[in-house]
């Protein structure tokens, strides 16, 4: 790497006192009056070298930052506080700094800010000093380094013109300040910024710029703008100093490269950061030289960058995705529309689509991004398109473009996929605790309290003041689910277009049905018929909590409003983006009835009943809001009010209905009509978390249904098929909102490469009581970062023993370390560990204290409901509760991408494994290390061909297979145990089993997970595999008491196959797991272990060879023997294995003797899951738990659906017992 110039000393680092002080280079050119050259194109591929700097220390703030901040606590500068971060790390403290001057000559402050101003003013500025040995050392090494390639450039040649691609505007301004503050160092470098519009930005127009770096006024182009904005002249270098995650700056590369002569490009790379060497490798950047160190280059192969072209300082023309904050600017709307109209055209079959592509993108025609539309005239494209395709016969410029993304976004058709999100590769958004202290539970030092993070979608949407509405419809179904009644269609209306959601399930007393969410098209709507929608929505609010909630419109963050009967809601089978018009089929009328009161009488003025009348109807028996309401059953033509009560009653003697009215209705007026019929009723159930498998409701149990008189009776507003779905609506919101979190998060932490899907159950514990929770990911994680890590120490420390490696190995994944982990990336706010609590649900935002006294006792004045509602703004999680949530989302990586992406949310989650940026690495690690293996026993004649032969894998390196038949008895300087190949084919094996049971059984429970992966992975089995697949006759011992062990172990082992493969034959079934009653030899387990480790070493760490062992020994293995119902020598226990896994402490063995039968019973929280009577009592316990063992199997949801043991808390008296089996009834004595 080229040094720090030689001669460059103290005397180059002056101070200056104010703003005017500073000294400049000179900007003269060298000749001015050389007309600027022609442009040409040119096929030679360009040269590119790489460079190399030092990764900046941690932020540690300058004297003047501090003062900065203590003037500045109302916080008025905070955007220029993280510039001046920023700066700090990319470019030193000297140009943090030097931001401040730029604010200072860029700002008008007023009186409030004087002392600000005057702090500025007074400002020793220090100039960069490039002397890396000196105390006053005030640079990044990225910048010392940019000097370097700057200084053996040809700078004083006239045909010099450098372009220098920066990420952010900020940067670009403050690095074209530093260089001119280098004239002594530079003194042929005349730099100039162009940016986009922003605060820091010269006020020059950008003709005037290029016309000067294209007459020679500047020679050096600092930018961050968009290559076919600007109207180059040919260049000589292109220094791409910030590296993006999409690819470096290619638009301008491949521009600048199509018309110059002589291109070099310089890409800088931080050179711990391995994300940043795995981007130029991606890119086709394998030169990894100075230009110094090789004469050779590398030919530039980058794929289209997006990144750069959005910028914090750009321009307020934009459309923004209010859900994740990803936009779309000018420069990338062309790039928008080409992706969307490739969306559609995948929607329509092979037949509708054209056979030409239906757009094509030019960067470059006259020096504007152009997009040619080339649409097909029988297909149903969005209008806007339409327009556009009419508007620019000539091709769409970017503000068409951009104007026609407006109005499709308006319209609701872009979704997030469509939109833009810039971030430097290594910057990891953490959105932690910052501002508020994480405090620790009085009971365990373990349990913290962290802030929850709330979905940002909602603060857009009260920003918009807009009278366009976007409609979700929400309907219920299949329509025979719940078997309560209809459940009609409902909209959700808000103000900002939402996401789109995958139907997510919803439960009552064991019933499951789905909640499925479509847009309709957007509409636009008066002030009356707002505050119409305003009031019907509270009144929903109001009688779904019983109380009497207001709000004001400006902080209703969606509306409710019904469709009437005639909706069908079945999607368009046209076009998936033509929404339908729901606007129409809004009934007002009955909005209106609504919002005006609660009730009206039930009994028409003309007294006649019918059941029309009564039809989907809600009634309540008095005159009041708040109060139980009913469904109607049916008319009783076959009673009145002077029909006798039936028995059961309260009353002692049998009355009649009207008799009971007469002493129970205060004020009672008599009927008009003593024979009209009664209506039979039922309770409508209280609102409940429908979200939680468990759910039930215990109206119908404690309140079945009643007798009430028609004309004491109120018709409740809200019509009963409506009324039901909104009794969902507190479960439906809250699980919208945890859906938009995720989504938010997918972008900001992880950049869109973990599903969404699995994100979602990553990120929640059992304690939010959903259906699908982290158990599952989290037992693939635990073993995934087993294997990795595995992996990782024994390529890093290849002269450790097993001991050394699994000690350091065992402090990574340690729930300590792994919440650190959590910590330092941020996670635990993005959490969703709250369950739904629906007494604390509104439709609007609740204003709150401040969520930081959350925890404290401080107040005792405060209210239950005002506690209540302070702790849905925090949560407290065990430390392992937040570990497990890192496990679970690195299976999450794995099932959405495989290996290399589990080590990019590594990264992410900040585990330290340098230099591993993908799998390859690992082997390119661990090669220049390994062992020779030139010192090794020679193993017996047909050893080799023998294990190869069993494995299914040839072993390139027979010094690798000698070490994993080894045993560590036999220890010399000639031969090696296989102890460091048995702790790495522990990992591997360990993480290929939890694969294969995630995808074999991908509904089953994570307690049935679990026991299956135990099964798989004991020492007993493996041992038992050793002697099944002929293994343990390899195997090489120097202990006369481990031959002898294993010698009566093989033979005890076949005797036991023998015996149960006959009676599984005569039995007609699968075998069991014979050998789960003798003890096994360990070097046998070890042995299956370190073979495994062997196969993945002598594969160069790759994962066919492991496969093919898996596939050829261990599965046929597993599918034979390993099932729920052979987890125990007997069912009983199997079954009672597996409810306790799933944590269930509500369920028991019931016999009852029959005389000459006795019958068993599984049963689990007061249901009978299934039963057997036989003759003897240990035949009908086995029987009934192979059946129980059979239902749960067949229906993986059961528990969940039935059982919520896990979700209820712990009593005062201390932890759940749980019960023996024997007390339980699983096994019978003998």
């Amino acid at each position: 790497m080229p040094e720090t110039t030689a001669g460059q000393g103290e005397n180059s680092t002056g101070r200056s006192k104010g703003k005017g002080n500073v000294r400049a280079a000179s900007t003269a050119p060298e000749d001015n009056s050389r007309p600027a050259k022609k442009r040409r194109t040119n096929s030679a591929t360009p040269e590119a070298v790489t460079i190399y700097y030092d990764t900046p220390k941690a932020f540690e703030g300058t004297p003047l930052y501090t003062k900065l901040r203590e003037l500045d606590g109302d916080g008025h500068f905070l955007r220029y506080f993280k510039y001046a971060r920023k700066l700090y790390l990319e470019l030193g403290p000297c140009a943090a700094d030097l931001l401040w001057r730029r604010v200072l000559l860029g700002n008008t402050f007023d009186e409030s800010f004087k002392a600000f101003r005057q702090l500025l003013e007074d400002w020793d500025f220090v100039l960069p000093n490039m002397i890396s040995t000196s105390p006053r050392y005030n640079v990044s090494s990225q910048f010392a380094k940019l000097v370097d390639v700057l200084q053996s450039s040809e700078t004083h040649s006239n045909s010099f013109r450098c372009v220098i691609m920066v990420k952010q505007s900020v940067t670009a301004v403050v690095l074209a300040i530093l260089l001119r503050l280098l004239d002594d160092t530079l003194p042929h470098v005349r730099p100039v910024a162009l940016t986009t519009s922003g605060t820091l930005s010269s006020p020059q127009d950008n003709v005037t710029l290029l016309h000067s770096f294209s007459s020679g006024t500047h020679n050096l182009l600092i930018t961050n703008k968009l290559s076919e904005k600007l109207d180059l002249c040919p260049v000589t270098k292109i220094i791409h100093f910030n590296l993006l995650e999409e690819g470096p700056a290619s638009l301008l590369a491949r521009a600048l490269t199509d018309r110059n002569s002589a291109l070099h490009v310089v890409y800088m790379a931080d050179q711990s950061n391995d994300l940043h060497k795995n981007i130029l490798k991606h890119c086709g950047i394998t030169n990894q030289h100075t230009p110094e160190a090789s004469g050779t280059s590398s030919t530039v192969q980058n794929p289209p960058d997006t990144s750069m072209l959005l910028d914090e300082d750009n321009s307020i023309d934009f459309v923004e995705e209010p859900t994740t904050g990803k936009k779309i600017n000018a420069e990338l709307a062309p790039v928008a529309i080409e992706r969307y109209l490739g969306s559609l055209r995948d929607m329509f079959s092979e037949d509708c689509r054209a056979s030409t592509s239906w757009c094509e993108l030019e960067p470059f025609q006259d020096n504007n991004l152009v997009l040619h539309l080339s649409l097909p005239d029988t297909l149903p494209i969005p209008e806007p398109l339409r327009r556009l395709e009419t508007q620019s016969p000539q091709g769409a410029t970017a503000q068409l473009c951009l104007s026609t993304c407006k109005q499709l976004f308006k319209a609701g058709f872009l979704r997030d996929e469509f939109f833009f999100t810039p971030r430097e590769v290594g910057d990891v958004i953490v959105a932690g605790t910052d501002g508020h202290e994480v405090k620790k539970a009085n009971l365990s030092a373990n349990t913290r309290c962290y802030l929850r993070k709330k979905p940002t979608f909602w603060t857009r949407s009260l920003q918009n003041t807009s009278a366009r509405l976007y409609p979700l419809i929400i309907s219920v179904g299949p329509i025979d689910s719940f078997r309560d009644g209809r459940h009609a269609p409902v909209l959700i209306l808000t103000r900002l277009p939402l996401p789109h959601f995958e139907q997510f399930p919803v439960f009552s007393n064991g019933q499951k049905a789905f909640v499925q969410l479509q847009h309709g098209a957007p509409f636009e709507i008066d002030d009356q018929k707002q505050e119409l929608l305003l009031r019907y929505t509270l009144r929903i609010a109001r009688a779904l909590t019983n109380k009497p909630l207001e709000c004001a419109m400006e902080d209703m963050l969606y509306y409710f409003a019904p469709l009437d009967g005639a909706w069908d809601s079945k999607p368009s089978d046209s076009a998936p983006w033509q929404f339908p018009k729901v606007d129409w089929q809004i009934p007002w009328q009955q909005i209106a009835e609504a919002a005006g009161y609660w009730a009206k009488k039930l009994v028409p003025e003309d007294g006649v009943l019918t059941e029309e009348t009564v039809q989907d109807c809600v009634i309540q028996d008095r005159a009041v809001e708040f109060t139980n309401r009913h469904y109607v059953l049916k008319l009783r033509h076959d009673l009145s009010p002077r029909s006798k009560m039936k028995e059961g009653s309260a009353e002692a003697e049998p009355i009649t209905y009207l008799d009971y009215c007469k002493s129970r209705v205060k004020e009672f007026q008599g009927l008009k009509d003593e024979n009209q019929p009664l209506i039979e009723v039922s309770l409508v159930p209280p609102v409940a978390n429908n979200l939680a498998p468990a759910s039930k409701d215990t109206s119908t149990v404690k309140n079945p249904a009643r007798l009430l008189v028609p004309e004491l009776c109120y018709k409740f507003v809200i019509p009963a098929s409506i009324w039901r779905t909104v009794l969902l609506l507190p479960s439906i919101t809250h699980m919208i909102d945890r859906m938009l979190l995720v989504k938010e998060m997918r972008v900001a932490v992880f950049n869109q490469s973990i599903g969404e899907g699995d994100l979602f159950q990553a990120v929640t514990p059992v304690s939010a009581n959903v259906e699908k929770d982290y158990e599952r990911l989290e037992l693939l994680g635990d073993a995934l970062l087993k294997d990795i890590l595995s992996t990782y120490f024994f390529a890093t420390m290849p002269t450790k023993r097993e001991g050394a490696l699994s000690s350091a190995r065992g402090q990574v994944v340690s729930n300590k370390m792994l919440h650190q982990n959590a910590m330092a990336a941020g996670m635990p706010p993005w959490i969703q560990s709250k369950p739904l609590v629906v007494k604390l649900w509104t439709p609007y935002l609740v204003a709150r204290q401040d969520a930081g006294d959350v925890g404290t006792s401080n107040d005792h004045r405060r209210g239950k409901r005002q506690k209540q509602l302070e702790e849905q703004d925090v949560q407290w999680l065990g430390d392992k509760t937040v570990a497990d949530v890192v496990e679970a989302v690195v299976g999450a990586a794995f099932h959405q991408g495989g290996t290399d992406n589990v080590l990019r949310t590594m990264k992410i989650l900040q585990f330290n494994m340098p230099e591993i940026a993908e799998h390859s690495d690992f082997w390119r690690v661990y090669a220049p290390n390994a062992p020779s293996h030139k010192t090794f026993c020679d193993l017996p004649v047909g050893t080799s061909e023998a294990v190869e032969a069993i494995t299914g894998f040839k072993f390139h390196t027979p010094a690798i297979l000698a070490e994993a038949l080894t045993h560590g008895s036999i220890s010399n300087q000639h031969m090696t145990s296989y102890d460091r190949l048995e702790f790495l084919g522990d990992g591997i094996l360990d993480s290929n089993i939890v694969w294969y049971i995630f995808k074999a059984y991908p509904k089953l429970s994570p307690g049935g997970l679990s026991l299956l992966k135990a099964a798989m992975v004991s020492n007993l089995t493996l041992a038992a595999v050793a002697v099944e697949s002929g293994l343990y006759e390899h195997v090489r011992y120097c202990s006369k008491e481990i031959m002898s062990a294993v010698k009566l172990y093989v033979q005890k082992i076949f005797t036991l196959r023998d015996q149960e493969y006959r009676d599984a034959e005569a039995e007609s079934r699968l075998p069991n797991q014979f050998w789960l009653e003798v003890d096994a030899p360990k070097p046998l387990a070890d042995l299956v272990e370190a073979i495994v480790g062997a196969i993945y070493v002598s594969d160069r760490f790759g994962t066919q060879g492991v496969k093919t062992f898996f596939q050829k020994v261990l599965r046929p293995f597993y599918d034979r023997h390993i099932r729920l119902h052979t987890l125990a020598p007997h069912p009983g226990t199997s079954l009672f294995e597996f409810l306790q896994a799933e944590g269930c402490q509500q369920h028991a063995m019931r016999k009852t003797n029959l005389g000459k039968e006795v019958r068993s019973e599984v049963v689990i929280h007061d249901i009978v899951l299934a039963s057997a009577a036989e003759p003897t009592s240990n035949l009908s316990v086995r029987k009934a738990a192979l059946a129980a063992l059979d239902a749960l199997a067949s229906d993986p949801g059961l528990i969940a659906r039935t059982c919520d043991c896990k979700t209820q808390k712990v009593g005062s008296q201390g932890k759940k017992t749980q019960k023996k089996m024997q007390q339980l009834g699983y096994v019978v004595d003998s």
